[in-house]
C-alpha cells in the first residue's frame, strides 16, 4: 500500500495478487484533504480499478492506480 498526495487530494494505492494466476489487481481510494482535518474525506471509496485487467508486477498495478486517480483528479471529477 502506498499514500501519495497531490494537490487537496490523498491516493491510497495498493495492489492484491491473484490466487489463481500470480497477476497484479490494482485498487484506489482517493479522499480530499482541501479541509484542516487530520483525515480526508473519501470522495472515491477503495475500489478495483482497470476491472478487466491484471498486471504482471505488483509496480505496474500501483503505477496503474495512479494514472488512473490522476486523470480523474486531473479532470476536475472530483
Amino acid at each position: 500500500m502506498s499514500k501519495e498526495r497531490f494537490s487537496n487530494f490523498e491516493f491510497d494505492l495498493s495492489a492484491v495478487r491473484h490466487a489463481g494466476d500470480g497477476r497484479w489487481i490494482p485498487y484506489l481510494e482517493i479522499r480530499d484533504c482541501s479541509e484542516d482535518q487530520d483525515v480526508g474525506a473519501v470522495i472515491f471509496p477503495k475500489q478495483r480499478i482497470a476491472e478487466d485487467e491484471a498486471f504482471e508486477s505488483e509496480q505496474a498495478a500501483l503505477d496503474e492506480a495512479r494514472r488512473f486517480a490522476m486523470a480523474h483528479v486531473s479532470s476536475g471529477e472530483f
